[in-house]
C-alpha cells in the first residue's frame, strides 16, 4: 500500500527534485523549490511572504483523486499531488524577457511531470496532470495550483 515506509514522502520528494532542475534561459526556473511546509500561509506573511519567496514551486500529497475498488476488491489508490507556483511582479502572469511569468512555469511544470515516471522503486504509473486553477489573482503576483494523478500499483 502506497502509504506504508514513507512512500509517499519519497514521491514528493523526487517531484521536488525533478522541478528543482528546471531552468529558464540558463537559468534556475525556481528560487524555491521544496516540500509544502505552509511557507506562504498567512500565519507566514501570506502575500508578503509569497513576493519574498516567488518565482517558487511548492509540491503536496493531496488526496483529491479517489481511491476506489476494483471488481476483485483490490484496492485501486489513485494518488493526488499539487504543485503550488507563483510568480511576482507586475508582469508576474505573462512574464517578461527577464523572467519566466507563471504561465511560463505552468508549462514547463505540465510538460515535466505528465507522463513522468520517478524510476526505479516506485510502485506507481506515471504522473497525469488532472487540472490547474488561479489561486492568486494580485497587481504584484500570480499564483497556480497544478494536479497530478498517479494510480499506485
Amino acid at each position: 500500500m502506497s502509504h506504508d515506509n514513507g512512500y509517499i514522502s519519497k514521491l514528493e520528494a523526487a517531484i521536488v527534485a525533478v522541478l528543482d532542475e528546471l531552468t529558464w534561459n540558463d537559468l534556475k526556473m525556481f528560487r524555491n523549490c521544496d516540500h509544502w511546509q505552509y511557507q506562504i500561509a498567512a500565519s507566514k506573511g501570506g502575500i508578503q511572504a509569497f513576493e519574498n519567496l516567488a518565482p517558487f514551486c511548492f509540491v503536496a500529497y493531496e488526496p483529491f483523486a479517489n481511491s476506489t475498488r476494483e471488481g476483485d476488491s483490490d484496492l485501486n489508490d489513485k494518488l493526488g499531488f499539487v504543485i503550488a507556483i507563483g510568480q511576482k511582479g507586475p508582469d508576474a502572469r505573462i512574464g517578461s524577457e527577464i523572467k519566466p511569468g507563471s504561465l511560463t512555469l505552468r508549462a514547463a511544470v505540465i510538460a515535466t511531470l505528465d507522463q513522468w515516471h520517478p524510476g526505479a522503486g516506485f510502485t506507481c504509473d506515471e504522473l497525469e496532470y488532472f487540472d490547474d486553477y488561479i489561486n492568486v489573482d494580485a497587481e504584484h503576483g500570480y499564483g497556480m495550483i497544478i494536479r497530478f494523478t498517479a494510480n499506485q500499483l
